[in-house]
């Protein structure tokens, strides 16, 4: 039973993940492909910079559900399972996997950050307030999208080993299975920033001008 429900849940949460919310958008409502402008990076923060501010944000949420649902109904279907929080980690990661490769778009997706949250926001809500408050004081002092959501997500794993903080709120006990997770989510979401790491350091990284 266990082995089903791994592999079903890993296949809906990919699929899920997969759905290319800001090129749906950009073809349907403004007739072109977000992938052939700014960036080319179907994520919020260039959807944001050739689409608006609102459009954005609305990406960033949808792209965050899309991780968070899957991973939250299967915590509540799967509690019976035997190891059934390996079942629920395994389906956040196959939709970050699905968000950064998408079958429905080349295989050419973002950058996982929303997805991200989206997990952490359906395991830990404890968490989940932290790093957003670590990203936005990130992007405050630097202005750099790109270096608040890594730095987000180092926390997030830093974090969850510490289980006093980590039982705060979330839908499982804290084992080390959560935050191997978060690891490989921080490295995942690492090497996914890679070219922008060389941008920061070259000082050649666009800043948010809005703060």
């Amino acid at each position: 039973m266990f082995w089903l429900w791994l592999s079903i849940s890993i296949l809906i949460g990919y699929l899920l993940g997969s759905i290319p919310i800001s090129l749906i958008i950009s073809k349907k409502l403004f007739k072109f492909d977000i992938r052939n402008y700014g960036s080319k990076n179907m994520g919020g923060t260039n959807v944001g910079r050739i689409m608006g501010k609102k459009w954005g944000a609305a990406v960033v949420v949808l792209d965050a559900v899309k991780t968070f649902l899957p991973v939250l109904i299967v915590s509540l279907l799967a509690k019976k399972i035997s190891n059934y929080e390996v079942i629920v980690y395994a389906t956040g990661f196959a939709s970050l996997l699905g968000h950064c490769y998408p079958i429905f778009a080349g295989f050419k997706g973002g950058k996982a950050v929303a997805c991200t949250y989206g997990f952490i926001l359906a395991t830990n809500i404890g968490l989940f307030f932290t790093t957003a408050l670590i990203f936005f004081l990130v992007l405050y002092i630097k202005k750099y999208v790109s270096l608040g959501s890594i730095l987000s997500a180092f926390f997030a794993f830093v974090l969850s080993l510490f289980p006093p903080f980590t039982n705060i709120m979330n839908f499982t006990s804290y084992n080390f299975t959560y935050s191997f997770t978060l690891l490989m989510v921080f490295l995942f979401v690492l090497y996914r920033h890679r070219k922008n790491i060389v941008k920061i350091i070259k000082h050649q990284e666009n800043k948010v001008s809005w703060l």
